[in-house]
Parts: C-alpha cells; structure tokens; sequence
C-alpha cells in the first residue's frame, strides 16, 4: 500500500480488505466514495478514479444528520459538552444534559407519556419497546403472552428482535423467518393520514387481535370494548381512545365514581387487561368539535398517571361531592406534586359497605390465585 494516510487510493485498499459496510459483503463488490468533508447539507467526496465531487446528501446520513453537516450551534455544543463529560454509563448514574433532555421531551409528549429511556439508534429503540411489552406480562406472570401483532410493509430496525416485526416477506429480512421469532401480521394498512376510516381493515386488525388474545404481549381490542361497555352502561360519553387510555365525561359525581369502579372490578376479573388504574377529576369543562379542554382535564390526566394499577384516585373536588354517601369509601392519601399544575390532595375511592363486602372478591382472587399455584392441574 502506498501514498500517506490520507491518500485515497491507500484508504480504499484498506477498506476493502479489512472494513464491512452495511448491507454489503466482505471483500465489497463495489468500491465506496471516500468522503474528505461535508458542509450543509453537501459532502466532499473523491471516487475510485480520483475525482473530486461535490454531492448533496438527500437521506441526512440515514436520517440521523438532519440539521446539516457542521452546523455551527452543534458543532459549539458537543466542543463545549466533550471538554466538560464526553461519555459515562448511565447505570446508577446521571448527569444535567440527559435530565434536560429528558425534561424538554416530556414536556413535548401527553400524558402519561412522562418516561424517558435513552437508546443509541432506531433499532435499538425498537428493541427496548419490545422488551418492555415482553416483560410487563412476565412481571404479572403471564409468560405465554410474547407475539407482538403489527402490519405487513414495515421496517422497523436489522437488530434480530425488530426484525422480526418487519415485513416477512416483501422485506430484506425474509432469509430470517425461520431464525426470529414468529409474529402476527395483519395487511398494508390503508394509505394517507387524512384517508377515512377503513371499516374492513378495522374488522381485520380485531379478529387478529381477538383470534391472539392468550399470547399477544398487547392487548387493545379488549380493553376498548371493556371500557366502552362499561362507561356508556352508566350514562358516560367516550370523548377519545389512545392505545391504552381512554378519557370520558359524565355529568353526575355518582356515576362518575361507578364507572371508576366498575372500570377497575372489571379489569381485574378480565384476564385479558392488565389491572386499571382510574383518575376522576371534578370541574367545569369546555367541549369543542366534540373534544374537551379545561384544567380538569390536564387535572384527571395527571392524577391517572399517579395511580396504582387497580386502584380510583379522586380530586378535592369529586371528595367532597362524594362525601357522606355511605355507598364509597375515600381514604386520604398524602398530598402529591403534580405536573404543570403543583400540589394537590388526592383520595383513593373504593366501594363502601361492611368490611366484609368490600374485601370479598379480593379474598376470592386471592384464594383462587393460590389455589391455581398450588393444584398442578389447573390453569389459569
């Protein structure tokens, strides 16, 4: 090999002999540009030839160069940045820049999206997702629920976990799908954002979801029909569905407190749902096009995120239109620092009645739970 280290005929001797690019084999069957430079949104390039180029970059570097080669805010702030940290673990460690990170993405996001974990690329975030769907019905003992349900045509990563939900056919992954594990597929979702709802792809999506239920490690179908069934049953209006949270209104504090309830009572009989987790906040609302908007809202919204799963946590508000009813229970929780809105007093809402009838059917799941433990035949 001749010529000085930036020669780039001894760069691309070298490359081709000891380097593996992305997607291609090793020795390459075609020879890369060596990139001198790059500025905007341009890259300074000389081919195999010898000559010199300049090439606009229209893919931003795999999307990860979007505001342009050296710009100068950035180039500013990883100097100063490198001469203070460059890098340190984040196990059992932290440090200012990933927690004003994390603020101003959390601030972006609704609630209860207020959790922020860092991954170094696109698959591995994919990855992460996957395995904290995974470990979720693990935590709650419930191992066989491992499939994740996504539709055909996507890309989600080339680390072995995201490729999995990838398209397994029409994809670059197909040489994979009998090393990753097996996943549910449903068809190309209809094109276009502002498209109308497409009932049949709807009809496809549920009976996928219906026919997996017992080994999906996310289950949303149920969950709508459960909470929707329930809400309107007590007079309640369903004003929006996201994922796994739902917002509704009602115009009675009582019926408010059994739609909580019976939300709870219902998600824990279900083995299909996780345990839910309630918050009720009463006050004056706005509604417009068919959505609402006011304090209360961002107020219910906060204390949800709160709650414990299977439990009802209620605002001053709603306590004291409750109060003396000999139908609910309201055992005083100690004041919590809310987001956005500051401290406030919250009460977790249960069924009133002896203590006997109260604590019946959590008696009941739990000799059932040992019982299922304890008799090797029987599964639950």
């Amino acid at each position: 090999m001749t010529g000085g280290p930036d020669d780039p005929a001894a760069l691309l001797a070298f490359d081709r002999d000891h380097v593996w690019h992305p997607y291609a084999p090793i020795p390459a069957t075609t020879t890369p540009l060596v990139v001198r430079g790059a500025e905007g949104v341009r890259l300074h390039v000389t081919t195999p030839d010898g000559d010199e180029l300049e090439l606009v970059d229209a893919m931003s570097s795999w999307w990860s160069a979007i505001h342009g080669y050296r710009h100068p805010a950035l180039v500013a702030a990883v100097t100063a940045q490198a001469q203070e940290l460059s890098h340190v673990m984040f196990g059992g460690l932290t440090h200012r820049p990933a927690v004003e990170l994390a603020r101003r993405l959390v601030e972006l996001t609704p609630a209860p999206l207020d959790a922020v974990f860092f991954a170094d690329s696109g698959s591995v975030a994919v990855e992460v997702a996957l395995k904290m769907a995974l470990q979720h019905w693990r935590s709650l003992g419930r191992p066989a629920k491992r499939r994740l349900l996504t539709w055909r045509g996507g890309y989600h990563g080339d680390t072995l976990f995201a490729m999995s939900v990838c398209d397994p056919e029409g994809g670059m992954h197909a040489l994979w799908t009998d090393v990753v594990p097996a996943q549910v597929f449903v068809g190309v979702p209809p094109a276009g954002f502002d498209a109308p709802l497409d009932d049949a792809f709807v009809a496809e999506l549920r009976a996928a979801v219906a026919a997996h239920a017992d080994e999906l490690a996310a289950v949303v179908d149920q969950f709508e029909r459960l909470t929707f069934d329930v809400i309107t049953a007590h007079g309640g209006r369903v004003v929006k569905m996201i994922g796994d949270e739902v917002m509704f209104s009602v115009d009675s504090p009582r019926a408010a407190a059994e739609i909580a309830l019976a939300l709870v009572e219902g998600g824990r009989r279900d083995d299909q749902v996780s345990d839910l987790r309630v918050g009720l906040a009463y006050g004056p609302l706005i509604e417009r096009e068919g959505d609402l908007y006011g304090p209360v809202v961002n107020l219910a919204s906060r204390i949800t995120a709160i709650a414990f799963p299977g439990t009802v946590l209620v605002d001053a508000g709603l306590r004291e239109q409750l109060a003396g009813d000999a139908r609910y229970v309201l055992r005083t929780m100690r004041p919590r620092y809310l987001k956005d809105i500051g401290r406030v007093g919250l009460w977790v809402l249960r069924r009133g009645g002896p203590p006997e009838d109260r604590f019946a059917a959590r008696r009941q799941a739990l000799r059932e739970a040992v019982s299922a433990r304890v008799e090797p035949g029987r599964h639950r």
